[in-house]
């Protein structure tokens, strides 16, 4: 029983391994990168942590150094939408509790939409929303919120001044 468990096991790591390595690597789009044509290292060291270039960036309201003066709004331009999602494999199995279902599936964890841009000259913003998602087959449910919002009002006067809410 040991071994025919043992070949399983790696059977299905061999498997998972070359399955893996022919995917091609993804690649995230989210709105700054999308609208600058960067890469997301461009401003992040290790997501969502913002390395130099993402602070400035940051603080400079959501506008890049120096070319505050060809910014667009999000009225003037596409719409600056992302969404953000994770899934995986989930396997929870019951043996002491008769009334609670076993669990063995792919299933869609979560998502998050993402907007940010210029509401004006100066004024940038960010923010996270999580919609609600009722449980189902494949998909776990989440209840609504604003998770994250910040409006950074900058180049005023001679100081930049960041509100989050």
């Amino acid at each position: 029983m040991k071994v025919g468990c043992l070949r399983a096991i790696s059977l299905l790591l061999l498997s998972s391994t070359c399955l893996l390595a022919g995917l091609p690597t993804a690649n995230a789009a989210p709105v700054f990168a999308r609208k600058y044509g960067f890469n997301c290292t461009m401003c992040h060291s290790n997501f969502p942590r913002l390395n130099d270039f993402g602070q400035r960036y940051r603080n400079n309201g959501y506008q890049l150094p120096g070319r505050e003066d060809d910014e667009q709004t999000v009225l003037e331009g596409p719409a600056p939408i992302a969404a953000r999602t994770s899934a995986g494999y989930n396997y929870d199995k019951f043996t002491n509790d008769d009334e609670a279902e076993d669990i063995n599936q792919f299933q869609l964890n979560g998502l998050d939409l993402l907007s940010g841009g210029l509401i004006a000259r100066n004024i940038g913003y960010f923010a996270i929303y999580v919609p609600e998602m009722e449980a189902s087959s494949g998909v776990a449910g989440q209840t609504g919120a604003l998770e994250m919002a910040s409006v950074v009002f900058s180049n005023v006067g001679r100081t930049n001044t960041s509100v989050r809410v």
